[in-house]
């Protein structure tokens, strides 16, 4: 019937409104959480980017692991410490970052699930170099508190360490300087007067071998008691420094022959100049030029008794002239290169341990670096750098690594 009809109509009718009012309703609901979706993704992209910001802009170099140790990210701090590239460290064990071994890392990680947090000092070798990096490791947890792996933060200490040895070194140096003085003020004079009565006494013996050869010991101790005390008086008292432009290699070019040809350097030893370029220009005392040259080479020399080579380098450098003193000797232990340039610390039977203390002075007075390069049984490498012709160089170091 029509009404029938009417009332199916109407009742479709409504059907299909309230089908395109409930589409309608989730369409904008879709769209909006849709929206609110984009919102919250843009905003987390930008946390991660904050994040990430933050992680790349700390100076400290910073590395996640999972439990394993595998490592899971690095900033660019800890890429710049350790000289390697982030695809070389991604997925790989921490102990093969060369920035612990496994048992430091085994031990590591063992005390920070004890105490949640770990600091210590590690000595590594990159690119030949050795730095002294501090470092922490913490545990790294989620949101909900559980363990997902390790935090490992470390940071270079090389440069707060070489200021601290160069402290360390001044202070003695001051303290041994003045001590120096007045033991060669005391003893000075009385030696005088004992050597001459000596030379005076050697005349008056009558063809006696036995008393002769007392004598002869007597004047041979007192010459050199008389040589130890003027090297306290010139580390005590150094001259004045008179610096003019000079040319570096060619000084250095006349000592070495000087040293090649002299007692010290015997048929074992093999002496090997390499100099380039020919010829560069330093501002500085050539006089003292030349004792850091001889103390260098008579200190290598006396580390190969039995033979060896000793290759002397110079080379121009930016604003600096490096000169290298490498040697195939015996080499020297941790505690000995830590003493190294210390007054009165000789390593070699006969020696006052004046001439390193003195190279150091040198070099600190004219704004140079110094860096010792040793191993037992390996043979040491002692490099000077000296600012060129012009040059601003106040920095003053005394490297020591391991």
């Amino acid at each position: 019937s029509f009404w029938r009809v009417s009332y199916n109509l109407a009742v479709h009718g409504f059907g299909f409104y309230a089908v395109a009012l409930l589409t309608y309703y989730l369409a904008h609901n879709v769209t909006r959480a849709e929206r609110e979706l984009e919102e919250k993704s843009e905003h987390l992209a930008d946390l991660q980017v904050v994040h990430r910001d933050v992680i790349q802009s700390i100076s400290s170099g910073l590395i996640t692991t999972d439990l394993t140790g595998v490592i899971t990210s690095a900033n660019l701090a800890g890429l710049e410490i350790l000289k390697k590239k982030e695809a070389e460290l991604l997925g790989v064990p921490i102990p093969e970052s060369g920035l612990f071994t496994a048992r430091q890392w085994s031990e590591g990680t063992a005390a920070s699930e004890q105490t949640g947090r770990v600091r210590s000092e590690v000595e590594l070798v990159v690119d030949g170099e050795t730095r002294f990096v501090g470092f922490s490791i913490s545990r790294l947890a989620d949101a909900e508190a559980h363990h997902r792996g390790y935090i490992v933060i470390f940071q270079d200490l090389s440069r707060w360490r070489r200021m601290q040895e160069e402290l360390r070194i001044k202070d003695r140096m001051v303290a041994v300087g003045e001590l120096a003085a007045g033991l060669a003020h005391e003893i000075g004079n009385p030696l005088a007067a004992i050597s001459g009565s000596v030379q005076m006494l050697s005349t008056s013996f009558n063809g006696n071998p036995a008393q002769k050869k007392l004598v002869d010991i007597l004047l041979k101790e007192s010459h050199r008691l008389d040589r130890t005390i003027k090297g306290f008086l010139r580390f005590a008292r150094p001259r004045e420094r008179s610096s003019v432009s000079f040319d570096i290699a060619r000084l250095l070019a006349e000592n070495f022959e000087l040293l090649r040809n002299s007692e010290e350097v015997s048929e074992r030893h093999r002496l090997v100049a390499d100099l380039d370029p020919p010829s560069a220009r330093l501002f500085a005392d050539p006089d003292q030029v030349s004792q850091i040259f001889w103390n260098l080479a008579r200190n290598s020399l006396r580390a190969m008794p039995g033979g060896g080579t000793l290759r002397v380098m110079g080379r121009l450098t930016g604003d600096c002239y490096r000169i290298q003193f490498v040697d195939t000797g015996r080499g020297m232990s941790e505690e000995q290169r830590a003493n190294l340039f210390h007054p009165f610390q000789s390593f070699f039977d006969g020696g006052t341990g004046i001439g390193m203390a003195i190279v150091y002075r040198i070099v600190q007075e004219h704004g140079g670096r110094l860096r010792v390069d040793s191993r037992p049984g390996a043979g040491t490498t002692i490099t000077v750098e000296l600012p060129t012709a012009g040059a601003n160089v106040t920095l003053v170091s005394a490297e020591v690594p391991a």
